[in-house]
């Protein structure tokens, strides 16, 4: 036999406890199939057994928001559950009613040789062996009462982000009664405020994490809970007013992040005696003045964060001079004036640079040459116009995202750019940038080219065709220059039919090709692009039937064929229908809903039959082209590392079809949390 055979079967109360907990889970995917009295509960779906004794150890469900129902707590009763984690998934509710197997679970699992009275047993108590306790991201759980979590007393790590416990008014009592706890993750959880008034003391506390709640007032009290937090994370929290100086109480800091609130005042000299600080992040805040002296002599600082502030006065060397462990500066949307000395080198190395919406030009600084291990460069609206083409551009091609946007650089011909192999954003919209962009696109294969926009230069030639290139291309913004030929984007003066290529491309989710004299069909291939979320052909010479196919797109939220010459009628299936009439305008041919136009018999044949056609056209070229999708909508900064729900991006692009006909479209991305 084996050594990793195990020797035990599951324990017969920790199968009876477990089939307690499924009878309040709704489970609509069946992921519980394997939770049955015959099987041997430590094979079942998520449960994990220790080999020797058969007890259950861990039980583990983040199913990427599959289970739903109720969480009833009579799981933590299994006596050797160490880890628990429900994460990701639908859960509505907690309760803790008795734990027992009603009779119709008792029958269907057909337990033999064992009363049913005998499998209700409930008197045991919550395990004491639990150390990891995970049920974040079930965004419609509401916890009313966490008196339960007291009894769990060495738990170490507990994360319920995402779930709303503003209800309780004493969560933190209730929490301060766990002495082993060590990570407390409360993200997003409804809290407006912190309580003041009691005492508490966390004498294991070092990573806590109240982000994203609505708490207004920062109390000295927050900073007296304990004093080994070394990650503190109160990001989003709409703190006012100023930083109080009991926050230097926490001596052992090494993660400090503000972003995202209303604090005000200068940033406190006492920043530059966090002897041990690695990430400090302040952005978005309303802190004004200089950056004190003390603040660069934090060696060990590897992030620093004063973006979308108040902040002015002069920056130079001396700012910096000592942030040898630096890799992450963002400077972004700050009124510094910059005096650097062109011969300076400074003692760290970046990776990540963003000083967008600054005064750094006109040229650029120096020292920047000198950051060999740059991976991410925003250098986007700083008011650059002279650079050295030759040094500029061999810099530039060794770095994998890259943003030079609205800026004042002309007069150069971009034919010339090699780009990073690598390279994954790549911007450079708004400024006065010629040539042909052939060789910038089709000199080697951009397999990791996501985000390109050259919209607004003075581009010329054809676009090339080398769509196959690019094979995780999710944004191209090619529009208002002066391409020609077949084929991409708004404001251009592209000609001729839209290319079956265009639309067998992977990871775009938006397309818009209006404005231009595109004639021909649209292509039935379309249907395949089933991630495609806004498409616009308005303003074009299109014509013939619109494909049925397009009613295959399930995801589409943006639609816009105004202004062609279709015929016919709209394709039915009711993601078309549930657009406005608005988007089907300037197609005098055109009936059936939601236009007013009623389609007569011989039309509905017509459409009916030509829909059969292109179904079956359209599934044998699937086979051989795959799903294609479009182009995609926007990035909000070229580092970004989080796309939002796909909802909201629907919500605006509904929003965005009723301002006259314009689509520039723009899709955020999230600032993952550190850690």
């Amino acid at each position: 036999m084996a050594m990793s055979n195990r020797l035990m079967r599951c324990n017969e109360n920790d199968k009876r406890l477990l089939l307690i907990f499924k009878q309040g889970v709704v489970d609509p995917d069946n992921k519980l199939s394997s939770w049955t009295v015959e099987e041997d509960c430590c094979l079942w779906e998520g449960v994990h057994c220790d080999n020797i004794t058969g007890r259950v150890t861990e039980l583990s469900l983040s199913t990427t928001y599959t289970l739903g129902g109720d969480i009833n707590l009579c799981v933590l009763q299994l006596e050797f559950l160490n880890s628990l984690d429900l994460s990701k998934n639908d859960f509505k509710t907690v309760s803790m009613p008795p734990c027992q197997i009603s009779k119709s679970l008792f029958d269907a699992h057909k337990f033999h040789n064992q009363s049913l009275a005998a499998l209700s047993n409930h008197s045991a108590s919550f395990s004491v062996a639990l150390r990891y306790l995970d049920i974040s991201d079930n965004d419609d759980l509401f916890i009313n009462d966490l008196h339960w979590l007291s009894q769990l007393s060495s738990i170490k790590y507990l994360d319920l982000s995402y779930v709303d416990i503003g209800n309780d008014t004493k969560w933190l009592q209730h929490i301060a009664m766990l002495p082993s706890l060590s990570e407390l993750n409360l993200m997003s959880c409804g809290l407006t405020n912190f309580p003041s008034g009691d005492y508490v003391n966390f004498t294991s506390l070092t990573v806590l994490v109240l982000s994203f709640n609505h708490m207004v007032k920062l109390p000295d009290s927050l900073f007296n809970i304990t004093h080994h937090i070394y990650h503190l994370d109160l990001r989003g929290c709409n703190f006012h007013g100023q930083l109080p100086k009991s926050l230097f109480n926490l001596q052992n800091l090494k993660l400090l992040d503000f972003s995202s609130n209303n604090l005000e005042g200068s940033i406190p000299y006492w920043f530059g005696q966090y002897e041990q600080l690695q990430w400090l992040g302040i952005s978005q805040n309303l802190f004004h003045g200089v950056i004190p002296s003390s603040l660069g002599n934090i060696s060990s600082l590897s992030m620093l964060d004063l973006s979308h502030n108040q902040l002015n006065g002069d920056l130079s060397e001396k700012n910096l001079a000592n942030l040898s462990s630096l890799t992450y500066l963002d400077l972004s949307s700050t009124s510094f004036k910059l005096h650097f000395d062109p011969k300076w080198v400074p003692p760290f190395q970046l990776e990540t640079l963003q000083v967008s919406n600054t005064s750094i030009g006109p040229n650029i600084p120096p020292w920047l040459y000198t950051q060999q291990s740059l991976r991410c460069l925003d250098i986007s609206a700083s008011g650059i116009s002279n650079i050295d083409a030759d040094v500029f551009w061999s810099f530039i091609s060794r770095i994998d995202s890259v943003d030079i946007s609205k800026n004042l650089i002309g007069g150069h011909n971009i034919s010339k750019i090699i780009l990073s192999a690598n390279i994954s954003h790549f911007g450079a919209s708004y400024n006065s940038l010629s040539g042909s962009i052939f060789s910038l696109l089709c000199h080697q294969e951009s397999e990791n080219l996501e985000v390109l926009d050259l919209s607004y230069n003075n581009l010329s030639g054809t676009l090339p065709d080398c769509w196959g290139n690019w094979k995780k291309l999710r944004y191209l913004s090619l529009g208002s220059n002066k391409l020609t030929g077949i084929v991409d984007l708004s404001a251009n003066s592209l000609s001729g039919e839209i290319p079956e290529e265009l639309v067998s491309m992977s990871k775009i989710l938006s397309l818009n090709l209006s404005r231009n004299y595109l004639t021909g069909k649209i292509p039935k291939e379309i249907g395949g692009m089933k991630n495609l979320e806004s498409l616009d052909l308005s303003y074009n010479k299109l014509l013939g039937e619109i494909p049925s196919t397009i009613s295959n797109v399930s995801f589409l939220a943006y639609l816009n064929l105004s202004y062609n010459n279709f015929i016919g009628q709209i394709p039915s299936g009711t993601q078309i229908q549930s657009f406005d009439s608005w988007s089907f305008l300037g197609n005098p041919e055109l009936c059936g809903d939601p236009l007013p136009k009623k389609c007569n018999k011989k039309e509905e044949t017509h459409g009916s039959k030509l829909a059969e056609e292109d179904e079956d056209d359209s599934f044998l070229k699937s086979l051989y082209l795959g799903m294609g999708v479009g182009f995609a909508v926007g990035f909000w900064g070229v580092c970004g590392s989080l796309f939002l729900v796909r909802a909201w991006r629907h919500k605006f692009f509904r929003w965005i079809g009723h301002l006259a006909d314009q689509l520039y479209v723009a899709l955020a991305l999230y600032l993952k949390s550190f850690g």
